[in-house]
């Protein structure tokens, strides 16, 4: 289960910037409500129906809402499959001037919007090498925006702390460990929901 961008923030109507780096009561966000979903979770042994549980409230929760749908509510979700824009065009497609857009973005996200373009294309370099292990990384640096190699390998560094071929090599013994702990019952096949996007 995963958020668009900006889900999170229409779901609470509460700058998301405002939750970052302390913990704060569920309840204090989600209502009194919250604590029989927690309930029902502690007693769940099924992945898929503790999934359902959780999907069920948010999808009950979302067709609540009353905020109306702006365009840059609208904007958000293609930032991440669509083609890259500068911070301009996406002002100019979200009807904002820059730096309104800037503030609108921040509450919404919870940093810049160039930073989250960063995150979005170190994504999608490290997404295309898993999916395309033969290209090198110079290949996945051009394709996916970077000037060169070098380029893609400050970002490398500055979000995962590695290079990237060791984050691949990193990724692919999880994904292994995983598969062979779930080949001897240690856990229970996980699959990817559909998400919950909320425009």
């Amino acid at each position: 289960m995963a958020f668009w961008p900006g889900g999170l923030h229409r779901l609470l109507d509460v700058p998301v910037q405002e939750l970052f780096d302390f913990s704060v009561d569920s309840r204090m966000l989600l209502g009194p409500e919250v604590t029989e979903i927690d309930a029902r979770l502690t007693e769940a042994t099924d992945y898929g129906f503790m999934l359902n549980v959780v999907e069920t409230y948010l999808l009950r929760r979302l067709r609540a809402l009353r905020r109306p749908v702006r365009p840059i509510d609208r904007l958000l979700p293609e930032l991440v499959t669509g083609q890259p824009l500068t911070v301009d065009e996406q002002a100019s497609l979200a009807c904002l001037s820059p730096r309104q857009y800037e503030r609108s973005f921040r509450e919404r996200v919870g940093m810049s919007p160039k930073l989250y373009a960063r995150i979005v294309r170190f994504d999608r370099a490290f997404r295309l090498k898993e999916q395309l292990p033969k290209l090198d990384w110079l290949t996945v640096a051009i394709r996916t925006g970077y000037f060169d190699y070098r380029h893609l390998m400050r970002d490398f560094q500055a979000f995962a702390g590695v290079t990237p071929p060791r984050l691949l090599a990193a990724e692919a013994s999880y994904q292994v460990a995983q598969q062979q702990a779930q080949d001897v019952g240690f856990l229970l096949p996980v699959g990817r929901s559909a998400g919950v996007g909320l425009p």
